[in-house]
């Protein structure tokens, strides 16, 4: 309620009279913008629960990042060979040994494909897991930097792998490394000065780049045929300049598939070669296949949509429209799809009715349980965080205890996998860390529930492991290179089918170093309750990839079996026999019966046998998402094929039915007659007499016999292994122009404001070892005038959990003191210690160490200035900061996700203790995207001085302007001890030092437009126009002294006239609080991010006139 509207006076001894303007009160207290002072008072309050930390040295630039964490030590050897170095550490020489012998044949491989040898030699780095490998410093520092321009990374000969659960996905890993090695080398050279020439060269797009190196790496199989047939059916190969980041190399794969089909092999390398030579994709593809681009992937398209037969299983997904609402609809299921999860491993539970799946996105997995009726929808657990880092996107292995009322799934937590039971019931849950394995592949629980059976992986190969539940323990049935999956207990639990590529039943099985393995696998059951356990082959089938055994009743085994064109088959399975012979009791031959139970009209990632409700289901793919088919397990359906593989014999009674007449090629138990006894182990004479005549015809009469061939192979002699010593290699150049000053610390303030320190060079060199764990960064910054000059030495020591940075950096800065009067050289010198310690891979606490000297050098300009001396400032002290970093980058210029930094920092003068210097504040940045690649952005920061010295901060402008404005000229108070300045921007549509103070807040928001890839449906050549954006903004802040903006301490809310005797402080009412809008737009242009902003600013509720900016950053 308004009480009084009028004229405030007041006197103070009748010597200083305070003039207020007309206002209006509310129990006497003056308004301003209520609205405008609760956001202040919202900035001050969020100082203390914010969960951010930056420190403003320069403009918007605060170092955030996230983490690798160390849980371990490694200590490195590698094979030496010709072409290659293959690393490895603790635990890893098996398979380091596998991976050297099979190398050389690789890159072969590789290379004829690309029709060209990989210059110099590979450096292979194998970790045990991949866990492991997440703990490495490879591309640690990669997308931090601000401005973009002039800097080349180098292209190195480094390719990781790490251990996996077959072995020809490591071999897919591999290639695709030495594919994205060699893709690097044609397209932007191998050495740091064909890089610094390239960094305004064509930028490739994903499936361009990534495409080719899975098409190289990746055999056609069903895994393959699900993502491109999906991308097919859904048109995502018409439009590839639109693809997901997970699928742009499944594009990009049946893209280069179609054109090796079509147009034959060697027109990939083509491809390449006139793409590098006229810079252009567009170019490049139609020199090569005499279609456009556009053409090309229309093409593609159409060709992996002709062997496509699951139009009846899959809706119509060809318009848009069908399209979105496909990406909702999971078949069967009635599975809630939100953001960007990806929803896979559906498992039902015994009742037929609810049922367990898992999410994953950018590595955070959520464990889910649901029912049909989808009327209740429980969240189990939720495991990781949403980061971009290597993903093999490996589902949970999933078990169902046999009591019904438990679910037990793995996790990797960190360096430990956890063994999670989850009560369905009353969700209670308990975790329990598995020792001495690396990840669990699958599992199954045996009917009593006390023993479980694993497929785990240790050392890059799997075996089967018996698990103790109660004693938490497990030990490992066999150790040997051969894959080993899909464990399943029969119902009495004595017998575990599971999936192998082993060629030998025999226990232990020996393994020859160069022995090639067989691709293909079929299923085996294993006697675990012997005293020896023994293996006996169930299928054998040298042309069929069989897996996932399940029971299917009581005697019956269902499987899934891939035919080598991709296409999948479900048969079902028995043990089955007949008489082998007849002594003194009859002998019977053992073995499996199988039937065509279904042939899938499209591949799936899995199935499941749901004996409750007599149904199959099969997790199929549409849309990117689990699409769930079922149908009935209908035995009519079956049909009988006429090949029985051969397998094992056992003996067994049987009463004789003298009604059976035996059939061809079966013994007449009637009529049976014995004849002598020989010793099998002892050959005959013949044999002794005509044994190489033998061997000779054997080989002639065969020459294409698949077992002959297998035997073609030599052992590999493993060369002898070489600690690895540190060396250093050249990691990045950069070289650009830049308008900032680029400190980690503040600027010396004398009384001058240092708003920019001209255009200028920099430039950087960084180098590395080979792990990335050790750096060396040297640089220097030159401007126009040699006066504003820094040099920059560190040295990064990574290689442990806690990360070690020593700095030392030197800045020349000339400014004017006394009024302008002397003119001052000031050099900056500063050496920082700093520690970091990671809690997880986005979290992590920061402390730093610091010892600064200014020396302050009078120039001799005149006699006055002569007669100056050389002043020295001291200052030590700690700084200490919280940073949270879960962001990604999903194009340049457009991020997802939260990064948020706090810190506070306290500095003394060791000469003057009572000169004190301390910062607190935090900078909160949150990036949300609404639709496609449009993103909305929010920044919240704030910075409040402490101690008697204080910091001038400045804000208003934008950061590494090229078009220089000055500042604003808003007036210093000279009663405020400022010892350092800073910028903080942007507040767009106002010059620097629109407002200044001690303290500092603002907020900024920004609606990012990606044009081209938002309202576009063709790609682009032009990599100005790919990136072009278009982005609106808002822009409100201020900077003060005291404890508000509107506070009577803040010299700007007061104009002070002397006129002696008297002195006059007229209270000029103005609004301290400034904020500004507009538009502009953002482009890649030779190198470097451009931006141009149209702005308004309002100063007082007054607009003012148009600013226009340009400059060279990436926004905030």
């Amino acid at each position: 309620m308004v009480e009084q509207v009028g004229f405030f006076t007041e006197c103070v001894e009748g010597k200083c009279v305070k003039f207020c303007h007309l206002a209006v009160t509310s129990e006497g207290m003056p308004l301003q913008s209520y609205l405008k002072r609760f956001t202040i008072i919202g900035f001050v309050l969020a100082l203390f629960v914010s969960h951010v930390q930056a420190q403003f040295y320069d403009g918007s630039n605060v170092t955030f990042g996230k983490n690798r964490v160390q849980y371990r030590s490694f200590n490195w050897q590698y094979f030496p060979s010709t072409r290659a170095e293959v690393y490895y550490y603790q635990g890893g020489k098996p398979l380091a040994s596998r991976i050297t012998a099979a190398l050389p044949e690789w890159m072969e491989e590789v290379e004829e494909i690309f029709d060209r040898r990989i210059d110099g030699g590979v450096q292979l780095l194998v970790f045990n897991k991949q866990s492991e490998f997440r703990q490495s410093n490879i591309g640690v520092a990669s997308d931090e930097e601000n401005n973009i321009g002039g800097t080349a990374m180098l292209v190195g000969s480094k390719v990781f792998a790490f251990g996996q659960q077959e072995w020809s996905n490591v071999e897919q890993q591999i290639k695709s490394g030495l594919a994205q090695l060699l893709f690097n080398q044609i397209m932007y050279g191998g050495n740091w000065q064909e890089a610094l020439r390239n960094t305004t060269a064509t930028s490739f797009p994903v499936w361009f780049s990534e495409g080719l190196a899975s098409y190289v790496s990746k055999p056609w199989n069903a895994d393959v045929a699900i993502h491109i047939g999906d991308a097919a059916r859904s048109q995502a190969i018409t439009h590839a300049h639109q693809a997901s980041a997970n699928r742009a190399p499944w594009i990009g794969h049946a893209v280069w598939k179609y054109i090796a089909d079509i147009f034959g092999p060697m027109v990939v390398s083509n491809t390449l070669y006139m793409t590098r030579v006229s810079r252009s994709l567009e170019k490049g593809f139609q020199y090569a296949t005499g279609m456009d681009l556009a053409l090309v992937l229309e093409e593609a398209n159409r060709y992996h949509l002709e062997w496509d037969d699951s139009e009846a299983l899959f809706p119509d997904v060809k318009k848009p429209r069908d399209r979105r609402r496909a990406r909702k609809n999971t078949g069967d299921l009635p599975i809630s799809l939100k953001g960007e999860a990806v929803a896979s491993s559906v498992w039902f539970h015994s009742d037929g009715d609810r049922f367990v799946w898992s999410t994953e996105e950018r590595g955070q997995t959520t464990i889910w349980l649901g029912d049909l009726s989808g009327s209740k929808t429980l969240k189990l657990g939720k495991h990781g965080h949403k980061i971009d880092r290597v993903q093999i996107h490996a589902p949970p292995a999933f078990a169902w205890h046999p009591n019904g009322q438990l679910l037990s799934y793995t996790i990797e937590d960190g360096p430990q996998n956890q063994l999670i039971t989850v009560n369905i019931e009353t969700l209670e849950s308990s975790s329990k860390d598995i020792f001495q394995i690396d990840k669990i592949l699958s599992m199954d629980y045996a009917p009593d529930g006390r023993t479980m059976i694993w497929s785990g992986l240790r050392n890059g190969q799997s075996d089967l492991y018996l698990y103790q539940v109660l004693g938490n323990n497990q030990t490992a049935l066999w150790n040997d290179p051969y894959n080993d999956l899909d464990p399943v207990f029969s119902l009495d639990g004595k017998f575990i089918w599971f999936a192998s590529n082993r060629p030998t039943t025999n226990l232990p099985a020996t393994f020859i170093l160069g022995e090639p393995l067989p691709e293909q696998h079929d299923l085996f059951r294993l006697n675990w309750q012997e005293k020896i356990p023994r293996i006996e082959p169930w299928t054998q089938t040298p042309n069929t990839d069989e897996r996932q055994p399940q029971l299917q009743g009581p005697d019956e085994v269902t499987y899934l079996a891939e035919n080598t064109d991709g296409s999948q088959e479900r048969w079902v399975s028995w043990r089955d026999s007949t008489v082998a012979f007849i002594d003194t009791t009859i002998h019977y031959r053992w073995f499996t019966q199988t039937r065509l139970a279904q042939t899938l009209a499209a591949p799936a990632h899995s199935f499941q046998f749901i004996a409750e409700r007599g149904v199959i289901g099969f997790e199929h793919q549409l849309c990117e998402h689990v699409y769930w088919n079922e149908i009935p397990a209908d035995k009519s359906t079956w049909k009988s094929t006429t090949d029985q593989p051969e397998s094992s014999e056992a003996e067994n009674s049987l009463d004789l039915d003298w009604e059976w007449k035996p059939k061809n090629g079966e013994a007449d138990i009637r009529n049976y007659q014995f004849g002598p006894w020989t010793d099998p182990d002892k050959p005959s004479s013949n044999q002794e007499n005509t044994s190489g005549q033998a061997g000779e015809m054997s080989a002639d009469s065969e020459p294409d016999d698949p077992a002959a061939k297998q035997t073609e192979w030599k052992p590999f002699e493993l060369p002898k292994p070489v600690n690895y010593r540190r060396n250093y290699a050249i990691e990045s150049v950069t070289g650009q122009l830049d308008n900032s000053f680029g400190t980690n610390f503040y600027q010396a303030y004398s009384g001058e404001i240092a708003v920019q320190p001209g255009l200028g060079g920099l430039s950087r060199i960084s180098m590395s070892d080979l792990f990335e764990d050790r750096r060396f960064t040297a640089g220097f910054r030159l401007s126009g005038s040699l006066s504003n000059s820094r040099y920059m030495l560190a040295y990064s020591d990574l290689s442990k959990r806690l990360d070690r940075t020593w700095i030392l950096e030197r800045q020349g800065v000339t400014q004017n003191a006394n009024n302008a009067q002397s003119p001052v050289n000031t050099h900056i010198h500063l050496l920082r210690h700093q520690l970091s310690y990671p809690f997880d891979e986005v979290r992590s606490i920061r402390l730093q160490a610091m010892i600064r000297m200014d020396r302050n050098t009078p120039l001799s300009t005149d006699a006055f200035n002569l007669r100056l001396p050389t002043t020295f400032t001291h200052q030590t002290g700690l700084q200490l900061a919280y940073v949270f970093d879960n962001t990604r980058q999903r194009m340049i210029n457009i991020r997802e996700g939260l990064r948020c930094r706090i810190w506070g920092e306290y500095l003394i003068n060791p000469e003057q203790t009572e000169s004190t210097f301390g910062t607190v504040g935090w900078d909160f940045r949150w990036y949300k995207p609404l639709w496609r690649h449009v993103t909305f952005a929010f920044r919240s920061a704030a910075n409040w001085s402490i101690g008697s010295q204080k910091l001038l901060t400045m804000v208003g402008g934008v950061d590494n302007a090229i078009s220089l404005a000055g500042n604003s000229n808003t007036p210093i108070d000279p009663d405020i001890a400022y010892s350092y300045q800073a910028r903080v921007t942007p507040i767009r549509g106002f010059k620097n030092n629109a407002r200044n103070g001690a303290h500092m807040a603002l907020f900024n928001t920004e609606l990012r437009i990606p044009i081209w890839s938002s309202l576009s449906k063709r790609s682009v050549e032009s990599e100005f126009l790919r990136d072009l954006q278009c982005v609106g903004f808002a822009d409100v802040g201020s900077a003060w002294n005291g404890a508000h903006p509107y506070d009577e301490a803040n010299s700007f809310n007061q104009v002070v006239v002397v006129q002696n005797p008297i002195t006059v402080t007229v209270d000029n009412n103005r609004e301290p609080i400034i904020w500004g809008t507009g538009f502009g737009l953002r482009s890649k242009l030779l190198g470097y991010w451009v931006r141009a902003d149209w702005c308004w600013g309002v100063d007082d509720g007054r607009w003012q006139d148009r600013v226009f900016n340009l400059s060279l950053q990436l926004d905030f």
